[in-house]
């Protein structure tokens, strides 16, 4: 980006791109941790939920299909 405002002096000047690219670079990596943050917790509540489903159709839908009664009680 700079080097474009170095070859076009219409365009401005390049020195006062360095603070905003700085700032822009500062956001770019807070919003790459918060990614990481979100994907950790949405990892950590997929897997919850697949034991959780796994658990309920392994102690409570299967024996109710195999062996009748209701998979609502609790096991």
């Amino acid at each position: 980006m700079q080097d474009v405002f170095s070859k076009n002096p219409k365009m401005g000047d390049p020195a006062s791109l360095a603070p905003q690219l700085d700032e822009n670079s500062r956001t770019l990596d807070q919003l790459q941790q918060e990614i990481r943050k979100y994907e950790v917790r949405h990892d950590m509540a997929f897997h919850f939920w697949i034991r959780t489903c796994s658990d309920i159709i392994i102690h409570r839908v299967l024996p109710a299909v195999f062996f009748g009664g209701n998979f609502f009680k609790k096991a």
